[in-house]
């Protein structure tokens, strides 16, 4: 019995051994729970150091152990996100853009533009006033807006469509996100009947969707650049014109993680 003793516990040890892990690895990202405080990944491709799932540091140039912590607070929707005072070498970096097409910037200077920066009352033909019903309107809507904001999936989702490549990278979830946010201008201001779905499109993940028969809208990235965004327009601008058969004013929608938005009328 005695020999036989550290065989058997030796076989429960080697067992442990054979399986170290409570879980096997998985591409699902992991979630807190009342066990799990903390979780950190490495993300090699950014460079970037994400807590919780948020993107957080730049692997460069991590935080020393007594700031690591104190560089940790929440945005203003009461995500996890990094302190204003963290210092900007610490904090991660955003992808750069990827170089355009050049036969889209060329298509772009062809092109003849009435204005590339008009007041949007102008670019709509309505008034700079809101009336009373469409202050409230607008009003509510920030409010709803917000409580969206502040869920935690959908905020850690809109922190992840900032850290992408290129549009063609995004997830079905992001991009589907994305394309919700920027077409609910187009269907009805309806916030207590589960029914409002039945508003929205039925969706076909596409580079261009159209949202109604004179408005087209297209999930871009990194709009903030300059050529990237004339890149954008050219092609959105190409698909409009393919599909014009009446007269009148068509518009075009691009945007990207609910930050940056170009509207276009052609």
């Amino acid at each position: 019995m005695t020999a036989q003793s550290p065989v058997t516990d030796l076989g429960r040890d080697a067992g442990r051994l054979r399986n170290p892990f409570r879980h096997p690895p998985s591409l699902c990202q992991s979630k807190n729970d009342i066990m799990i405080k903390w979780i950190y990944e490495v993300d090699h491709d950014r460079n970037i150091f994400h807590i919780n799932g948020m993107p957080f540091f730049s692997l460069g140039c991590l935080p020393g152990d007594e700031a690591f912590l104190e560089y940790i607070s929440e945005d203003h929707y009461g995500h996890l996100a990094c302190t204003s005072k963290c210092p900007p070498e610490h904090k991660y970096k955003k992808p750069p853009p990827l170089v355009v097409d050049n036969s889209d910037l060329v298509m772009y200077q062809s092109l003849v533009c009435a204005g590339s920066h008009m007041a949007l009352s102008d670019l709509l033909a309505i008034s700079d006033v809101l009336y009373p019903a469409e202050h409230v309107q607008v009003s509510l809507l920030e409010v709803m807006i917000g409580q969206c904001m502040s869920h935690r999936g959908i905020g850690k989702t809109i922190y992840e469509l900032g850290i992408v490549f290129n549009h063609s990278q995004l997830t079905d979830n992001e991009w589907y996100l994305a394309y919700l946010m920027a077409s609910i201008a187009f269907v009805p201001q309806i916030f207590n009947d589960p029914s409002i779905l039945r508003w929205y499109p039925k969706l076909s993940r596409e580079e261009f969707t159209w949202v109604c028969e004179d408005t087209v809208v297209c999930i871009a990235t990194h709009l903030d650049d300059e050529q990237c965004l004339q890149a954008s327009m050219s092609r959105l601008i190409n698909v409009i014109l393919e599909q014009k058969n009446d007269t009148g004013d068509y518009f075009g929608v691009f945007a990207f993680s609910m930050y940056h938005c170009a509207i276009i009328k052609v």
